[in-house]
């Protein structure tokens, strides 16, 4: 599996991907989707919150198949 650029393709909204993003400082690999108005969200947050959004999403994967 690649990491494939938001450049080139984006996955369906509302389906949890494997993001890349960066707060400007550090790099990070969290589960993400894009929300109903076409935001990156991260689906896990705190309760207080809700869901981030994610203003700096470089890459996106689908999930690994689960071994057999």
């Amino acid at each position: 599996m690649k990491w494939i650029s938001i450049k080139d393709k984006l996955p369906e909204k509302m389906h949890e991907v494997l993001v890349c993003y960066t707060d400007g400082d550090d790099d990070f690999v969290l589960l993400g989707q894009i929300n109903e108005q076409g935001f990156w969200e991260s689906t896990y947050w705190d309760d207080v919150n809700g869901c981030m959004l994610l203003e700096y999403v470089s890459h996106w994967m689908p999930f690994p198949k689960p071994p057999k």
